[in-house]
């Protein structure tokens, strides 16, 4: 694990800084306050 956050959102959009990660492929995974799930890929590039 890298990064782990909380963080309420409501409607907006999600915004993660990934300024302290290297570059490279990282996999998300959320968990929702309704106990729903999802993962997807990210590419850090910069």
């Amino acid at each position: 694990m890298v990064i782990s956050e909380n963080q309420t959102i409501g409607k907006e959009q999600l915004k993660v800084n990934v300024a302290s990660i290297s570059n490279g492929a990282y996999v998300f995974n959320l968990t929702f306050a309704d106990g729903s799930k999802d993962t997807f890929k990210v590419s850090v590039n910069r």
